[in-house]
């Protein structure tokens, strides 16, 4: 998070220099009784002038590098995106956004302080979405976060290899921008805390986190005003919801 060094030279002599969010989920899941903190990265950072998606995240920039700066609220920021082109999505669909744990030896060497980003978890999560939508006839269009190859843990890889197999799942280029696949899309499921459901709100698509280990405190502050949902059930009301009410 240190500026390169010619980025003080660059505004010496004028120009506007910048740092974008292209992601909303920096902040630490809250755990009962210990207040978040705020990584130490994030509190050393010094540009003049910050862009953030939210009113929440222009709090959480504040908090960590103090109220010296410029912070502009501007709304979710595009990333990049591909030009694949997309299939055609069933009118019952959801889109699913989820996060690949990564294998082992890797996630340790982070030393995060809550582990949530996990084999259990993750998989958890797609197998939940996945039973519900078999039950209602739904079909699941699903974006992974990124493209990790074989750094992904080999229990979600060898899940999403199962899941392929299946009318009703439709995965999507990881490179492929969500704002092109929410433009044709009905409902969302994310994963806490991915930027993704901000994305969604900010289109007036209906949104939900889903947390299919009840871990996350459903007043995170993470969430940025995003419905936090814990449990199979709950999750299968708000889809009944979306599709069949």
């Amino acid at each position: 998070m240190y500026r390169p060094l010619w980025t003080y030279a660059a505004s010496d002599k004028g120009p506007l220099v910048t740092l974008y969010f292209y992601s909303s989920n920096c902040e630490m899941f809250q755990q009962k009784g210990i207040p978040p903190e705020i990584f130490y990265q994030f509190r050393i950072m010094s540009w003049p002038r910050y862009l953030v998606w939210d009113r929440p995240q222009k709090d959480f920039v504040s908090r960590a590098v103090g109220a010296n700066f410029v912070i502009e609220v501007v709304g979710p920021i595009w990333f990049t995106s591909s030009n694949e082109k997309l299939p055609v999505f069933p009118s019952l669909s959801v889109v699913v956004f989820d996060v690949q744990p990564v294998r082992d030896l890797f996630y340790q060497s982070l030393a995060l302080h809550f582990d949530y980003y996990i084999p259990e978890i993750c998989n958890q999560f797609l197998i939940d979405i996945k039973e519900l939508a078999d039950q209602l006839s739904i079909t699941i269009v699903h974006k992974r976060k990124r493209q990790i190859g074989k750094l992904a843990h080999y229990k979600n890889r060898n899940l999403v290899d199962k899941l392929s197999k299946n009318d009703n799942y439709i995965p999507i280029d990881s490179n492929i921008a969500p704002q092109r696949i929410l433009a044709s899309c009905r409902s969302v499921i994310s994963m806490p805390f991915t930027s993704t459901a901000h994305i969604s709100k900010n289109m007036n698509i209906p949104t939900i986190y889903f947390d299919p280990s009840g871990r996350v405190e459903c007043d995170d502050k993470a969430a940025h005003g995003i419905e936090i949902i814990s449990g199979k059930g709950a999750v299968e009301k708000c889809m009944k919801q979306n599709f069949i009410a």
